[in-house]
């Protein structure tokens, strides 16, 4: 039976439709300039990456309380690798974008939670053995900072760090979703149905360890 394709790869989210409020602003402004609108919450983005130091540290306490060593440095040496999220609208056959419940359906294309490297890659960049990128990558999942997987691909709680647009974080805490079958929602964890070990294009369960390269 061939394996069921994983919807998480590249997610779907839903952003703003903002087109009717970026007309009228448009048309009040003229031909000589364009303006783009942005929800009242928007924050501007400096280099592009953020990261919440209170909730991982308290992650970090919880771990040396339990008298177990994990790597800090590698946990800020991957999230700061993280991918720039990126997201394009999904279009309809006639080319329009897709509207669900008044918001635009957009794919993400690159997750800006996720580092896109193997172990392999990971620990000649960081200076470390494959084999000590892949027990402290054993202890990321085991303390929820790590949450899901796929091939090349690690990703992290969107609550603990991104690259990119806040808007497209926001909305994608909304559905963010990890390997063990929850779905994460602003701090709450919540059972969906979905397998999150389906592979596809050689993914792999968050149990398997990678291949030697």
């Amino acid at each position: 039976m061939p394996r069921r394709h994983r919807q998480d790869v590249q997610p779907e989210i839903l952003l703003p439709d903002v087109r009717e409020p970026e007309r009228q602003a448009n048309d009040a402004i003229g031909n000589e300039y364009r303006a783009r609108v942005r929800p009242t919450d928007y924050r501007l983005v400096v280099d592009g990456w953020t990261n919440t130091f209170d909730r991982t540290e308290e992650v970090f306490q919880s771990i040396r309380r339990t008298g177990e060593y994990i790597d800090e440095g590698l946990v800020s040496f991957m999230m700061r690798n993280c991918a720039m999220a990126s997201a394009s609208p999904v279009k309809d056959r006639n080319n329009q974008p897709v509207l669900r419940d008044g918001f635009i359906v957009h794919r993400l294309r690159r997750v800006g939670c996720r580092i896109y490297m193997t172990q392999g890659e990971i620990g000649r960049q960081y200076g470390r053995s494959r084999q000590h990128v892949n027990e402290q990558i054993g202890q990321m999942k085991k303390h929820g900072l790590i949450v899901n997987q796929g091939g090349g691909w690690y990703e992290f709680d969107a609550r603990l760090c991104w690259r990119g647009d806040f808007k497209i974080q926001k909305a994608y805490r909304e559905i963010q979703r990890i390997r063990d079958g929850l779905v994460i929602t602003d701090g709450t964890s919540t059972l969906v149905t979905e397998d999150m070990d389906a592979d596809e294009c050689g993914d792999h369960s968050p149990g398997q360890v990678e291949e030697e390269e």
